[in-house]
């Protein structure tokens, strides 16, 4: 079976498409991805065939051009391939993949990692549009896929009616990591550099607490206010964008890590991120927010602190909670992991999945 993966970003640096080929190949699936090569020229995949046009993220309605320009390659991309299946994540190569799937006769699989109407910058008669294009797209789906349960009741609040396949965003598992300690601990943050995220707000508050670093990787809007106030305080470190296993490497060697997804934006309340599964595998406590969905997860299993806002006494007394009970937190991580998120069940449920379609795998 020829499988097609559609992702309307760098990848990599994404890793959910590499993760899905790496299994489908392994298990003697034919695959190729299709992504937008927006940033990093550098980073390539031997299995990719790349859109090129520079662009960056979190645009809006600015970037409209550069997304009708993707559509459009995708889905000529499509209508000259061979393929069997397409596997389409979000609404951003959605419409186009059903399109051509339809044209020819193939199989779609959609996978919403985020509503486009609640985590993209776009007016409300647009969003309602979205609403409509990603209910139309998702209901003619051979299968639907969610990376959380939590989301099953935000894709029906805008009318999708096909159930869900759920396919945790999990990582391999790589533990432990080797490290060097020098003594200071750690919070780390790897991701995406928007305001959303309380990222500067939470450095500028370790900035001021000695017995504290904290090191932060990734790109996007806030970048140069990361970078200006990392060079002006001895215990902040900004590392640009790095690779997914340097990622990896950086929150593995942490004693928290920070995943504050304000839940003042709709769609982070059912936020379900690359780190929560990370740190379940590398054993590392979390740091996240009242309201932002993952909280629940975090205080029902003791696998971190849950702040009720991004206050200075809230932050210290969070850190404080680390520094006392960091070592139980993170058993209680590690044994979340193996019962419920390990890579072992990505697998299953992704061949599962696949099978489900027919076809012979060659």
């Amino acid at each position: 079976m020829k499988v097609m993966i559609l992702r309307s970003v760098d990848v990599p640096p994404d890793p959910k498409p590499l993760k899905v080929k790496r299994v489908l190949k392994k298990a003697g699936y034919d695959v190729k991805i299709i992504s937008w090569k927006r940033m990093f020229k550098d980073l390539r995949d031997p299995d990719s065939i790349y859109f090129e046009l520079k662009s960056g993220y979190g645009k809006g309605l600015r970037n409209l051009f550069g997304m009708l320009t993707w559509n459009l390659f995708v889905f000529f991309k499509l209508l000259a391939s061979n393929y069997d299946v397409v596997h389409a994540f979000d609404l951003d190569t959605g419409m186009s993949a059903l399109l051509a799937s339809k044209i020819k006769r193939k199989k779609i699989v959609y996978e919403i990692l985020d509503l486009y109407s609640q985590s993209r910058r776009i007016p409300k008669i647009l969003k309602r549009l979205a609403d409509i294009l990603e209910r139309f797209v998702a209901n003619r789906s051979d299968v639907l896929v969610i990376p959380d349960e939590r989301r099953i009741d935000q894709i029906r609040n805008i009318g999708i009616k096909r159930y869900p396949e759920v396919l945790y965003n999990t990582v391999e598992d790589i533990y432990p990591v080797e490290c060097q300690r020098n003594g200071t601990r750690i919070l780390s943050y790897v991701g995406i550099l928007q305001p959303d995220r309380g990222v500067l707000e939470i450095a500028r508050i370790i900035a001021d607490i000695p017995n504290w670093r904290m090191v932060i990787a990734g790109f996007g809007p806030l970048e140069e206010k990361v970078r200006k106030l990392a060079n002006e305080h001895d215990n902040l470190m900004f590392l640009g964008r790095v690779s997914h296993e340097k990622a990896l490497e950086i929150e593995g060697c942490s004693d928290a890590i920070l995943a504050v997804y304000k839940p003042s934006v709709e769609n982070n309340r059912f936020s379900s991120p690359n780190k929560f599964f990370e740190a379940l595998m590398l054993g590392v406590p979390l740091i996240v927010i009242k309201g932002s969905g993952i909280d629940e997860i975090v205080e029902k299993y003791g696998i971190g602190v849950v702040i009720g806002s991004m206050e200075p006494k809230e932050i210290q007394k969070a850190l404080e909670r680390i520094e006392k009970d960091g070592m139980n937190m993170a058993m209680k991580a590690r044994e979340l992991y193996r019962e419920k998120f390990s890579w072992s069940e990505f697998e299953e449920t992704l061949l599962r999945i696949y099978r489900s379609l027919g076809g012979d795998i060659r």
